[in-house]
């Protein structure tokens, strides 16, 4: 499983717009994600709405992409990363990836 997401701030002021696109993964999974302060070594609380994530859904090409505007804004320091778990049901980590704040 690979991926690629994107955060930047959203077009209304004080929002933040985040997107993870996957690939490589297993055709008709669903996939949850959050985005987390901390580091997958050092996980810490969701930013954000929890709620406010779409599941991904991941096509018989194996890619799936979530999307969400969250009301927070874009954040300029701190350590951040995604977590994505097996299932809605299954919260099990499978794939992590630390965040890198570029200016």
């Amino acid at each position: 499983m690979r991926g690629d997401l994107e955060m930047f701030a959203g077009k209304a002021p004080g929002t933040t717009f985040v997107e993870l696109a996957q690939r490589n993964d297993a055709p008709g999974a669903r996939r949850t994600w959050r985005v987390r302060h901390g580091t997958c070594a050092k996980p810490g609380m969701v930013f954000g709405d929890s709620a406010a994530y779409p599941v991904i859904r991941i096509g018989t090409d194996g890619k799936g992409i979530g999307a969400v505007t969250l009301r927070l804004a874009m954040p300029d320091t701190g350590d951040f990363h995604v977590a994505v778990a097996a299932s809605p049901r299954d919260a099990r980590r499978v794939a992590c990836g630390d965040l890198v704040l570029e200016d």
